[in-house]
């Protein structure tokens, strides 16, 4: 059985040994953009984004204590001005299931998580960004009740 709840520091190797798994995947998706060569943050960076209010990350963590998932998510907070509507939006920065765990409800944990902490913080909206080619997670994420908000389109030079 596998739990979701908030990441502590012991948890960084577990999660770093993920964020791996879709640095890996997100090069293999845009050489041109990413290395698979080392997690995305640091210890010390993860470590700093814990004491952060607007930073929460979960994890996935099975009877065992082995980190089958993770969720990264960040609070933006948009004030009132001429052009914008105050707005409180919570971004998934990453989610990452294990590859050798998928499609065993994981990634739906760890989003009911984010939409918990969403609704919890008054947020108007639970965004995140997807590649393109990346079908298998557009697929889920659709599955889940997300839709397309808008793309970003770009010319190659």
């Amino acid at each position: 059985m596998t739990t979701v709840r908030r990441a502590c520091l012991e948890d960084y190797p577990g999660i770093a040994r993920l964020m791996m798994q879709l640095q890996a995947q997100n090069a293999a998706i845009r050489p041109n953009r990413f290395r698979s060569a080392r997690p995305k943050y640091t210890v010390e960076e993860f470590a700093a984004t814990l004491q952060r209010p607007d930073h929460t990350w979960f994890a996935a963590v099975n009877t065992e204590g082995c980190i089958q998932g993770y969720a990264y998510c960040v609070r933006f907070e948009w004030e009132t001005s001429a052009n914008l509507v105050a707005n409180t939006i919570l971004g998934v920065d990453e989610l990452c299931v294990d590859s050798a765990c998928r499609r065993q409800g994981i990634g739906t944990l760890l989003l009911d998580a984010a939409k918990a902490l969403a609704a919890q913080v008054g947020a108007s909206s639970l965004e995140l960004q997807v590649w393109e080619a990346n079908e298998a997670a557009f697929r889920f994420f659709e599955r889940y009740g997300l839709h397309t908000q808008r793309r970003r389109l770009e010319l190659p030079l």
